[in-house]
């Protein structure tokens, strides 16, 4: 069985990619009940949008590096705003699994402890966990995270 690898020009053959808005549109018909001009993809059951390509299913923010740059990308793609079906160029970057996760939105970084009876907070580096200590209020325990999260992330970082 041969193994073909999706390339840039093959994409361009088939897609339209808008960096603006991040929309890919169908400029060919790979099948009968794809019209060209129509939006390519759907969002998958995590807000991802998936593009079907020669029997392969892609994440549209990796087709948009293949598309703009000619090489998917090694590892993640960051969502800057962390809205996952926004593949607007200005909006995805490449990223280590670190940097994605310090991005994703949500509380993280500290905890209430029950049993020590006060905030904790942690942040994980290079897949190690690293305690921040112990605190009397939330807001010097997440502090305390977001310091040492900009500190070691510094763009990536998502505050909400």
């Amino acid at each position: 069985m041969v193994i073909v690898m999706l390339t840039q020009d093959r994409l361009k053959e088939l897609v339209s990619y808008n960096p603006e808005t991040g929309i890919f549109t169908w400029v060919s018909r790979p099948t009968n009940r794809v019209k060209i001009g129509s939006a390519a993809g759907c969002p998958d059951k995590d807000g991802y949008i998936l593009i079907g390509i020669a029997g392969k299913i892609y994440k549209a923010h990796r087709l948009a590096f293949l598309y703009m740059d000619g090489l998917m990308p090694e590892h993640d793609v960051d969502h800057i705003n962390g809205v996952k079906s926004d593949n607007s160029w200005s909006n995805i970057r490449r990223a280590t699994r670190s940097q994605n996760n310090i991005n994703r939105k949500g509380t993280k970084g500290y905890y209430w402890s029950k049993s020590n009876g006060h905030y904790r907070s942690n942040i994980s580096i290079n897949g190690k966990t690293v305690d921040l200590g112990g605190f009397d209020n939330e807001q010097d325990a997440r502090q305390a995270y977001l310091d040492a999260a900009t500190r070691h992330y510094g763009e990536f970082i998502n505050t909400n």
